[in-house]
């Protein structure tokens, strides 16, 4: 088989598996979420294995039970609430709508009429009671796709009487599966998978780890500092806001033009009253860059933001919201994988 044969059949091969994978993506959404989880347990029963001289069972059945245990509360505790403001928010867009055309936007028109500008001041078609209806059927609407669809439903069913119990196996089971991986791999790709493994190792044990720690700390930080400054949705906002964070820019922007038009409604388009949102913002930004991200996650990756925003439209479109969650990692994974490809081609082809 001559190198341009080698060539066709690779890409070939590519191709099929990557069909392959989209067909079967609602089966493969545990897997993943499970195997992207005990990763990052792994090391935990490491610890209580050789610190405690713990069996693997043992130490397999307190991490998954301490780790559910926590994660059941948080949900308990924070989801609840969440809901409520989102829904609450939803509800309240006709009001918002209706506050605008009625009192805000009469009097910008005749503000900029003093100063000789002339813009229409009939609201009704675009802001008319049929439109905001519309607009709350369509929020109820996307708000079904994400949490009411079949597959989202799939999805959230499997996750949470599958992953656990494949957690456990994973985690109890972890350097059988690494070395029998290892042992079936050909001996000429032995080296240069290991070398992968590295690599993708080094790359995500600390960046998501530490990524992961970013969010929770700007979701408490924005969720808790907004409450308190009294906010409509503020603790929701907040949330949504620090959760986003492992989108480059996208979280905080989006947070911020939230809590804004919020606080503006809310305070009847007062200018003054947004510069508290600006301060908080400013400062929550300042924290992660100047304190967080060097501390807890620094340079481990190398992933340009664009390849990020990229990977999260990607896997978003290919396995739904959770797929949106575990994207940074997935993509990580794709882009050690993908310079690895391009090595090797370039010293075989170039």
């Amino acid at each position: 088989m001559t190198t341009r044969d080698k060539l066709i059949l690779f890409i070939f091969s590519i191709i099929s598996f990557s069909f392959l994978i989209y067909q079967i993506r609602l089966v493969l959404m545990p897997f993943i979420v499970s195997l992207v989880i005990s990763y990052f347990l792994h090391p935990l029963i490491e610890i209580f294995c050789k610190r405690f001289s713990l069996s693997r069972l043992l130490a397999s059945s307190i991490v998954i039970f301490c780790f559910l245990a926590l994660f059941i509360t948080i949900i308990c505790l924070i989801a609840p609430k969440i809901y409520s403001q989102i829904t609450q928010f939803v509800t309240n867009l006709p009001n918002y709508l209706s506050i605008f055309k009625d009192e805000i936007y009469p009097k910008y028109v005749t503000t900029l009429a003093n100063i000789g500008i002339i813009i229409d001041s009939d609201l009704k078609y675009t802001l008319s009671a049929e439109q905001n209806i519309q607009l709350v059927d369509i929020s109820k609407k996307v708000l079904y796709e994400i949490f009411g669809s079949t597959i989202a439903l799939i999805n959230i069913l499997s996750l949470i009487f599958i992953t656990p119990i494949l957690i456990f196996y994973f985690l109890k089971d972890w350097n059988i599966i690494v070395n029998n991986f290892k042992s079936h791999l050909p001996k000429k790709f032995a080296l240069l998978t290991e070398k992968i493994l590295s690599d993708l190792d080094k790359s995500l044990s600390g960046f998501v780890r530490g990524q992961l720690l970013v969010c929770i700390v700007m979701a408490i930080f924005y969720s808790l500092i907004l409450s308190i400054w009294g906010l409509n949705f503020g603790f929701a906002i907040g949330f949504i806001t620090g959760i986003l964070t492992f989108i480059p820019y996208v979280g905080a922007i989006t947070g911020f033009f939230i809590a804004i038009l919020v606080a503006l409604f809310q305070y009847n388009f007062i200018l003054s009253s947004i510069v508290p949102i600006i301060f908080i913002f400013a400062l929550g930004q300042f924290i992660e860059a100047n304190f967080l991200v060097p501390k807890l996650v620094g340079l481990r990756i190398g992933l340009h933001p664009v390849w990020i925003v990229f990977g999260l439209f990607v896997f978003g479109a290919l396995f739904g919201l959770f797929g949106v969650f575990f994207a940074t990692p997935l993509t990580a994974i794709f882009g050690v994988l993908i310079k690895h490809a391009s090595l090797e081609y370039r010293k075989r082809f170039a």
